[in-house]
């Protein structure tokens, strides 16, 4: 009746009292018994259009706005006429949401990831069995408002947004009447902490131990993290972030040097920072490649070969992986150990036989250059693998004899 009054100003304020009073008149028949729920004013005070339009307006507020407003009153009696006191008092609020990343430095410019979508339950109880309404977020984290009666209202997300995990939380938010509560939730990132390792071997013995003078610590493998899902074929030209690392020697708990990389300080070389989540160095969701871009001492790049474990498939050149979403998870596909072989630079020994005397490659008279036998022997602390056999430092490796132009020489 009061909003009507405000828009209707034709009417004055003893009218608009008068419908007041006969609207209260008639919902206490109605909820005492009176039979009188018709009560008007004379239409000669107001017309009949108007209190129609009044008391119909009324009705449809009270259907409208049923259990929005908190209600009560008093009837007192005594002597004469009973007088009654009555109130209402706007009894609901709205609540919203907004959504962000805990970890921005994972999801900021990752299409992989998305504040979009996430829907939460709000429920009248701690344990979230009375559902009220649901909050969905947009492409910001923010959700409209739904009205909720005054009070305490527990809000819980039921389905998480493309790349995040579930957050099993139960919020609680406060609801002022006539008022909007906002709640600031952040939901955590998927992420894979299984970082590949990378083990580096001789192509030819298979074992990580280096030949001769050579060295397996030392190579360089480029990592390149990119920040959508590719495949070889159609990488982009530049990666989100890259890393380069080298290989270290590491000695087990059996007392056995390896030579290993992987993405971590004390393997990198040079690069941007890395991914961390809770302490650890960790992998959107997205595409990862490795490749060895320099060779140890003593070995050749061009050849060399990754093989996962337990695979017979050389992968050369370009390694492509990606980190996708499982369930809750986020994984890796494929394995995260792989050997890396490089084939040992060889070279050859060539010996000319010479007269003594004359300095020249002919022998004098019925002499000859021929079969004179020289011993190749072995220098190095490291074994050498010579014609499939390994031999120590000081061992024979091989015998070559010198032709009737008193040349001796292995192959290259």
């Amino acid at each position: 009746v009061k909003q009507y009054g405000e828009a209707h100003k034709e009417l004055n304020y003893k009218q608009v009292y008068l419908l007041e009073q006969c609207v209260v008149w008639q919902r206490l028949s109605v909820h005492l018994g009176w039979q009188c729920d018709n009560v008007r004013a004379s239409y000669d005070e107001i017309p009949k259009a108007t209190q129609d339009e009044v008391f119909s307006g009324a009705k449809a507020f009270v259907k409208e706005n049923k259990g929005r407003y908190e209600c009560g009153g008093y009837i007192y009696s005594g002597e004469g006429q009973e007088l009654g006191q009555f109130w209402a008092k706007l009894n609901v609020g709205n609540a919203k949401l907004q959504k962000t990343s805990s970890n921005t430095s994972i999801t900021n410019g990752n299409g992989n990831y998305s504040v979009a979508g996430a829907i939460y339950g709000v429920f009248s109880d701690k344990d979230c069995t009375k559902q009220l309404a649901t909050l969905t977020t947009d492409e910001n984290g923010n959700t409209d408002v739904v009205e909720v009666k005054a009070g305490t209202v527990y809000i819980k997300e039921l389905s998480a947004p493309a790349g995040y995990k579930v957050d099993k939380t139960v919020y609680s938010l406060k609801i002022e009447a006539g008022k909007t509560a906002t709640l600031n939730v952040s939901d955590t990132p998927k992420v894979t902490d299984t970082l590949i390792e990378l083990f580096k071997i001789d192509m030819e013995t298979q074992k990580d131990n280096p030949q001769g003078n050579a060295s397996l610590a030392g190579a360089e493998f480029t990592w390149k993290y990119y920040a959508g899902f590719y495949t070889k074929d159609n990488l982009p030209a530049e990666a989100t972030r890259t890393w380069v690392t080298k290989t270290i020697a590491e000695t087990d708990s059996y007392g056995t040097t390896h030579y290993i990389t992987k993405l971590a300080d004390a393997y990198k070389v040079s690069g941007d920072s890395f991914y961390m989540q809770d302490g650890k160095a960790v992998f959107p969701l997205g595409t990862l490649t490795v490749e060895e871009t320099k060779a140890p001492n003593g070995y050749l790049l061009d050849g060399a070969y990754m093989q996962a474990g337990d695979k017979s498939e050389q992968i050369k050149g370009l390694y492509v992986t990606q980190i996708t979403e499982d369930g809750d998870l986020a994984v890796l596909s494929g394995s995260n150990q792989f050997s890396v072989s490089d084939k040992v630079i060889r070279g050859g020994v060539k010996i000319q036989k010479r007269d003594l005397e004359t300095g020249d490659t002919k022998p004098q008279g019925s002499a000859t250059l021929k079969d004179t036998a020289f011993d190749i022997i072995s220098l190095k602390d490291n074994a050498v693998l010579v014609e499939g056999k390994l031999y120590k430092k000081n061992e024979v490796v091989k015998t070559i004899r010198t032709d009737i132009e008193g040349v001796a020489s292995t192959s290259a």
